[in-house]
């Protein structure tokens, strides 16, 4: 049997859920958050993006997204790493760096 809501429930659940999002965005910029709302969005958007492309790689959908953010943990550990070890080109015994 289906649930029947009113439009009154509805508008009153539309209504509350604009003011949190309304409190939750000031909340993020009074506490300059913003950097950290914007690369979280990304990695999101990076994931869900990835995720269906490693099907082809016989990857199912549920240990993709897993494998998917492996990946770009790994690629972002790389590029600090990197960065790192070009702005202090010291005398490192590891031959690649």
């Amino acid at each position: 049997m289906a649930v029947v809501r009113h439009d009154r429930t509805k508008l009153t659940y539309d209504i509350a859920a604009w003011i949190l999002a309304g409190v939750a965005l000031v909340l993020i910029l009074s506490l300059h958050l913003l950097p950290a709302l914007l690369a979280g969005l990304l990695v999101y958007k990076l994931v869900h993006i990835l995720a269906p492309r490693l099907k082809v790689v016989r990857i199912h959908q549920e240990y993709g997204k897993l494998v998917a953010v492996a990946m770009l943990a790994t690629m972002v550990v790389l590029g600090i790493v990197l960065a790192i070890s070009t702005v202090f080109p010291g005398n490192s015994e590891l031959p690649f760096i």
